[in-house]
């Protein structure tokens, strides 16, 4: 009796290569940040390398002899194959696409090429998966996403400098924002109830580089969460309906919903703001399922 073929595992965390051959060594790494999604191009190789990456997964997009220049993620099960004019985002005539949420816009604040060999060696393939180090790249494309922000906020603020700095240590900090936040939730995680201050994350919603000057200071627009918690809601692994039930993405499987306790819901009832917030979050990842 013949043996089933084993399914390959679809890979979780890797890197994909803006200078492919097939992209005809140029990178539109831009482009792919401004339409939201990653791209491969050439022989049906190309499509299936990007048919590898599962949904959920992290995708860091790396560019030669730049570095990283934006992290996000994965948002749908397989790539589609584009040929409209209007929706190509390559010069090539025939594309595969696939949906990606950015959570790091790093492409004017690149982690260095050289730094990310040192960490995880150089991705020529148009796909590679990251084996080692996952968790400091990872750092570093967060603290560029924050150096990239405030850079961003100086260059909106330049005549005013007061205003500027002000603003850079919202970035930073949080102030405010987390303190008022923490005030909503009786200075506890929004799901745990863990008082441990240090250990929580004002999250929010609508992220920090997406949101108007209001909604960054708006505390209904977030939640404190526990760093595990946080992680899964920045990445749209979880999120919350009205009536606060914890919604988990398909990519959390069941066991590891089971080792981090999920789902578990809100501990309050929302109010009305909290609740259109948390609806954006859900519409921006729809790959949540109940």
């Amino acid at each position: 009796m013949k043996k089933k073929k084993e399914q390959k595992k679809k890979l979780a965390t890797v890197f994909l290569n803006t200078d492919a051959v097939s992209n005809r060594d140029y990178s539109h790494h831009d482009a792919w940040i401004k339409n939201e999604v990653i791209i491969t191009s050439g022989e049906s190789f190309y499509q299936e390398e990007l048919d590898s990456i599962a949904r959920g997964a992290t995708i860091f997009v790396y560019a030669n002899l730049i570095g990283v220049v934006a992290a996000g993620t994965v948002l749908d099960e397989h790539s589609v194959a584009v040929t409209d004019p209007n929706l190509l985002v390559s010069d090539e005539s025939l594309e595969y696409q696939r949906k990606v949420s950015w959570f790091a816009d790093i492409a004017r604040n690149p982690v260095h090429y050289k730094i990310v060999k040192d960490l995880c060696g150089t991705p020529s393939r148009a796909v590679r998966s990251i084996v080692t180090n996952k968790d400091a790249l990872r750092d570093l494309v967060a603290a560029h996403a924050s150096d990239a922000d405030i850079a961003a906020i100086e260059a909106k603020y330049a005549h005013n400098p007061t205003e500027a700095r002000a603003w850079a240590l919202t970035r930073l900090c949080q102030g405010k924002y987390r303190d008022d936040l923490l005030a909503l939730w009786d200075d506890r995680c929004a799901v745990t109830g863990c008082s441990l201050l240090p250990v929580l994350r004002a999250s929010h919603a609508i992220p920090w580089c997406s949101s108007s000057n209001a909604q960054r200071q708006d505390p209904n627009n977030g939640l404190p969460l526990v760093a595990t918690l946080d992680a899964l809601f920045d990445r749209g692994l979880i999120g919350f309906a009205d009536d606060g039930m914890m919604l988990c993405s398909m990519a959390f499987t069941t066991a590891d919903r089971q080792l981090l306790g999920a789902p578990a819901n809100l501990r309050k009832t929302l109010n009305d703001a909290q609740k259109t917030y948390l609806r954006a979050h859900r519409e921006r990842f729809p790959l949540l399922i109940p």
